[in-house]
């Protein structure tokens, strides 16, 4: 290393400390008398009179002696400077003494979220075994036996408002659905209330304990939930609302247009998990989360105008049995549509034989879908799993514009209500591609005119049926009319058991 020819900082040391020498020696020189004549003798002191307001401090230093002072801390800069350069590009790398960082405090663990589950999920869906109606059979020898029939608590009353919506003579019975478990039977007339009737197996219906609710309009649509006791209804006017079998109000579902106003859907349905509501208006599907039911999550448009599809209200909803995000509507035009929540669009769109579908039902399995129309005397089956292919036609006579319910029992049957006084049983299983309609197995009499609608118990051989038609009575020319010309108004809920003649 001494080898090395000295960086540029030790010599501009050097020429410091040299030029630093030679300004103390000149300072020095300065300030010694060069002449002996001129000083004064060593031995003979002499005394210098101090002024009278002389200050203790000592005299200020030379210009000379400030000067050096400030070369000497330049210099000790520049070596401190020079010591550390040097260290650093010639001399070794020393390791550092500093002690090293503490490590850094461990994380808190992310606390893990509470998982609180969704109330209104199906937990358990059924077997095959215990498919609906499965414990029910029929066959040519099968009968209706009437075991009860509730036509005065369907006496229309006034609403809150003091008015009747229709004549106290003729409140006809629009549907009826029983709940899940089958303790409460649902009933929808033309009065605008609904009623929860109580059913027990010993006693039957029990007409004591009837609730009622008005709507304040006219009732559209109800439904179930899929497993629990509660229930849906849309009426005109009004948003979709929640009730429990007390008919107390848990819930609404607001459907919002793009106006921001507050539409009245004509069909309603609940998925087969339960957790969302399916709402039919005009031309667009409202879908409701049932955890928060205030607003729809999603619209899902049926028609637009560049792309056609389907248009119009949309009168009836069915959603399948398997899958949960998938829907069917039926509409007035005669369009029935499929549906997925996912896409939001038509899957399939299929021309129906008549117009005005007003019901519709899928199969137990899913793989056949029924519909029927208005004034139609005839009920279609198709298969959805190819293109909504046809698969047979059921002759149903229907002459009026009411809607006429029907459903499965146990996939392999069909039960259908009419206006020719019977309940109408058809076997799918008999189904060909004839053009030919199939007439039912069988023919029960349900002594009423007009069965608007039927359903099975989910657990006991008991069949309910609704009765009723709107009547438009001929106006009279006279004072005086005849009894004859007198019209007898038939409406209620009959509750039927199902036995074999032996």
């Amino acid at each position: 290393m001494s080898d090395d020819p000295p960086v540029p900082q030790i010599r501009a040391l050097k020429g410091m400390a040299l030029l630093l020498q030679q300004m103390r020696a000149s300072s020095s020189t300065a300030s010694t008398p060069t002449d002996g004549a001129d000083a004064p003798s060593v031995s003979a002191p002499v005394e210098a009179k101090e002024p009278e307001n002389t200050s203790s401090e000592s005299s200020p230093p030379a210009p000379s002696t400030r000067k050096a002072n400030g070369m000497a801390f330049l210099l000790q800069q520049m070596r401190s400077t020079a010591t550390a350069t040097t260290s650093t590009v010639i001399g070794p790398v020393l390791p550092s003494t500093s002690e090293e960082p503490a490590p850094p405090p461990p994380k808190r663990p992310k606390p893990t979220p509470t998982v609180i589950p969704n109330p209104w999920l199906v937990t358990s869906k059924p077997s095959n075994a215990q498919m609906k109606a499965s414990h029910i059979s029929f066959d040519t020898s099968t009968k209706f036996t009437l075991k009860q029939t509730l036509t005065s608590v369907f006496s229309s009353k006034k609403s809150h408002k003091g008015y009747h919506g229709i004549g106290v003579d003729n409140n006809y019975v629009r549907s009826v659905k029983w709940s899940p478990n089958g303790n409460y039977l649902l009933a929808d007339s033309a009065d605008m209330r609904v009623r929860i009737i109580p059913f027990e197996a010993d006693s039957g219906l029990l007409e004591a304990s009837i609730v009622d609710h008005c709507l304040g309009g006219l009732i559209y649509d109800t439904a179930w939930h899929p497993s629990l006791d509660i229930f849906a209804a849309t009426s005109n006017g009004h948003p979709v609302q929640l009730f429990s079998t007390d008919l107390e109000r848990i819930g609404t579902a607001n459907c919002i247009n793009d106006l921001d106003e507050v539409d009245s859907p004509y069909s309603i349905g609940f998925s087969s998990d339960g957790g969302k509501l399916y709402a039919g208006f005009k031309s667009k599907v409202y879908l409701f989360d049932l955890q928060r039911p205030s607003r729809q999550i999603s619209v899902v448009k049926t028609y637009k105008k560049k792309d056609g599809g389907q248009k119009g209200i949309l009168s009836c909803l069915a959603t399948h049995p398997i899958y949960p995000g998938n829907f069917a509507t039926g509409s007035y035009n005669g369009v029935i549509g499929f549906y997925t929540a996912q896409s939001k669009q038509a899957e399939m769109l299929f021309e129906a034989a008549s117009k005005s579908v007003t019901h519709l039902e899928y199969s137990p399995h899913g793989n056949t879908l029924v519909y029927g129309c208005a004034k139609s005397s005839i009920l279609q089956s198709l298969d959805v799993r190819f293109a909504c292919k046809p698969l047979a036609s059921f002759e149903r006579p229907v002459d009026t514009n009411q809607r006429i319910g029907f459903e499965f029992i146990d996939g392999e049957k069909l039960i259908s209500g009419s206006t020719t006084g019977s309940a109408l049983i058809f076997d799918l299983k008999s189904a060909t591609s004839d053009s030919e309609p199939i007439k039912p197995i069988a023919t029960v009499p349900v002594e009423s005119r007009v069965c608007s609608d039927i359903a099975i118990h989910p657990t006991s051989n008991l069949i309910a049926t609704s009765h009723g038609e709107r009547v438009f009575p001929m106006p009279k020319t006279g004072e005086e009319s005849d009894s004859d010309d007198e019209i007898s108004f038939d409406f209620g809920v009959k509750l039927w058991e199902l036995a074999k003649v032996e």
